[in-house]
């Protein structure tokens, strides 16, 4: 029979470990997406990558800082350790190894090798590694296919916990979809451009819809975008805003030859 503590620490195992270190996963996974648009283009419409691309984040953003007891006295290079000591053993810290990664500071989403330290190594890795890779694998998916173009709202808002599992607690972000853009000229400026550039023509026209029906003002980037892809479609005739809107509005604004927008 199981004592009633082996239950209780059972419990609380299942708790921490299955829970914390999750949410803190996921949560560094969407502030990294959020602050990089590339990654997170490339997950949204790769869906091949996903499996190398849970991986790397695993890696670079590993929650756990893992504690240990020391057995026995020990001289670690020429660092005193007595019986009975505690060590904490970051997992971030041995993944971003330069030994043992190249450029292990940058985030790959190509990156093959797997030797990732995030659930720990050896007889003490953790069980439910699996489950959790697949539950921050699925979190990516359906989170992306609802979201695909989002962004921090407040990057100072951002707040993190302290202690053996880092993670984000607070992490206000926003959509960059059309209905969210409410009449702020320079958000749909930037969501038209990152679209245009994505070649989500869609969703660019949406974003025109917006301007037209509410009649907001763009950055002169977004004019000079707009100028360099309807001269490429219409020729050099035209010169004013007025024709640029006419020619986005009736859906004219194409692709080049080399697919990009």
């Amino acid at each position: 029979m199981w004592s009633r503590e082996h239950v209780q620490g059972t419990m609380i195992l299942l708790m921490i470990a299955g829970i914390d270190t999750t949410w803190s996963a996921i949560g560094a996974s969407l502030w990294h997406l959020a602050r990089y648009p590339g990654d997170r283009h490339r997950l949204a419409t790769e869906p091949a990558l996903m499996d190398t691309g849970v991986e790397e984040l695993l890696r670079a953003y590993a929650p756990v800082t893992m504690a240990r007891l020391v057995a026995k006295d020990h001289d670690f290079h020429g660092h005193q350790l007595q019986e009975g000591d505690w060590l904490l053993l970051p997992f971030p810290a041995a993944n971003r190894d330069r030994s043992a990664f190249e450029d292990p500071g940058r985030v790959n989403l190509d990156r093959t090798d797997f030797r990732h330290a995030a659930f720990g190594m050896g007889i003490h890795r953790c069980l439910g590694a699996h489950l959790a890779t697949m539950e921050l694998r699925v979190a990516l998916e359906e989170w992306l296919a609802r979201y695909p173009d989002f962004e921090l709202a407040d990057p100072a808002a951002v707040t993190w916990s302290s202690g053996q599992v880092r993670g984000p607690r607070s992490l206000p972000s926003r959509s960059c979809h059309m209905s969210d853009l409410g009449d702020d000229g320079s958000r749909v400026s930037r969501c038209f451009a990152r679209c245009c550039l994505a070649g989500e023509f869609d969703h660019a026209r949406s974003a025109w819809s917006v301007v037209i029906g509410r009649n907001l003002p763009l950055s002169q980037l977004t004019w000079q975008f707009l100028g360099a892809r309807c001269r490429r479609s219409h020729g050099d005739a035209l010169d004013d805003h007025v024709a640029f809107r006419d020619v986005v509005h009736r859906g004219d604004l194409q692709t080049g030859a080399d697919g990009e927008g």
